[in-house]
């Protein structure tokens, strides 16, 4: 049984625009290398507020590293293993295994676990 997905024209418009009239390939790898560098930027502070024991900080900074780990080529299905994707997938490690340390300080036994479930096949399937 297929169900019909309605059409958004605003989202096709806006990503084709992107496309069509977007930057050049050196500036969107510029654009890559920084948002690595904001994620390592957050990582490190995320680590900083674990260590002063500053949960809610820490789960504020902890969104903020989710939301920017949504443009990790690397998380993607399918994604080839480079370098490249090698390094973003050591950062997204990190970020899990300082997200589960979060998780035993408050006691969050569900969050532990979806964490853990993300962090898992970081271990086991990429070397």
């Amino acid at each position: 049984l297929s169900v019909p997905v309605p059409y958004n024209r605003s989202i096709y418009t806006e990503h084709h625009t992107i496309n069509s009239f977007g930057s050049s390939f050196s500036q969107q790898k510029k654009s890559i290398s920084t948002n690595m560098d904001g994620i390592q930027e957050a990582l490190a502070r995320f680590v900083k507020l674990l260590d002063s024991n500053d949960v809610a900080g820490a789960q504020k900074t902890l969104t903020e590293l989710k939301i920017k780990m949504i443009a990790l080529n690397a998380l993607m299905p399918g994604t080839h293993l480079t370098e490249a994707s090698k390094a973003e997938l050591q950062i997204a490690r990190e970020v899990y295994e300082q997200a589960i340390r979060l998780n035993m300080m408050t006691q969050d036994i569900a969050a532990f676990e979806r964490h853990f479930a993300h962090l898992k096949p970081l271990y086991f399937d990429f070397p």
